[in-house]
């Protein structure tokens, strides 16, 4: 291996120690006027989306999440995906993504789920929950929260949730199988990633984080795609940078 080949190895191995989100919030606070999520109607800065995620994130303490309770992610993707998932991460949680395809309450009490963030503006059908609109007026009040440093054996979120079972993915892990995804696709801060077009429960928080982590925009849609699959991703597909995104998830999967 040559000097710049032991560099990068060893860059990677001291980054990972750092929490999953730990990427995003030290970009929102170097670079707050990037962009960092563009959508249908809006454009959101790092600074904004900081500013949203730590408000949900106390709304979550205010409704007793604690470090390493699970919290559910239910509802079609968008923008309070990316807010929800960051919340969970900075209030210490374990993200548990919910494919709303299938009914969410069985799920939910199999995955020992603390508490839910419903997207979207449909009323949450589980209990205890809110939706991330809710809990961002609650958030508005609190004040003082700062992400929690999780550890790198810590979990970040469950990778899989089936009828056998799910994966635990630390942050050690994830963040691992992210630094490998951006250097893969050589993800820069000029890039925008659409974080949602790959399958599987795991597959969209590593792409988002990757791109949030590279000081990237994730580009979001609507629930399009769940309603009419080829006019919604061939819609999505003109709003973001092409990338052989799935099959590098192939090997940088965490296990």
């Amino acid at each position: 291996m040559d000097a710049v080949g032991r560099t990068t190895t060893q860059t990677m191995h001291a980054v990972a120690a750092e929490p999953l989100h730990q990427g995003f919030f030290t970009h929102a606070q170097v670079a707050p006027d990037d962009i960092a999520v563009i959508g249908p109607t809006v454009r959101w800065t790092y600074g904004q989306l900081r500013d949203q995620a730590l408000s949900v994130s106390g709304a979550l303490a205010v409704a007793g999440v604690r470090v390493g309770d699970r919290v559910a992610v239910v509802g079609p993707t968008g923008l309070d995906t990316v807010i929800a998932t960051l919340a969970i991460l900075a209030a210490g949680g374990v993200c548990v993504p919910i494919d709303t395809v299938e009914p969410a309450e069985p799920v939910l009490e199999h995955a020992g789920v603390r508490m839910a963030l419903f997207t979207g503006d449909g009323p949450p059908n589980w209990l205890p929950a809110l939706t991330v609109s809710e809990a961002l007026r609650i958030g508005a009040r609190t004040c003082d929260v700062t992400p929690v440093r999780s550890a790198p054996a810590d979990p970040a979120f469950l990778g899989s949730i089936d009828e056998t079972g799910y994966a635990v993915v630390t942050h050690a892990a994830a963040h691992d199988a992210v630094m490998e995804l951006s250097v893969r696709l050589g993800v820069t801060g000029d890039d925008r990633i659409g974080a949602f077009a790959a399958t599987g429960a795991a597959a969209p928080i590593l792409m988002m984080l990757m791109a949030l982590t590279a000081g990237a925009a994730v580009v979001v849609a609507d629930d399009a795609p769940r309603r009419n699959l080829e006019r919604g991703m061939n819609g999505f597909a003109l709003a973001v940078r092409h990338r052989d995104a799935v099959a590098a998830l192939d090997t940088a999967m965490p296990s």
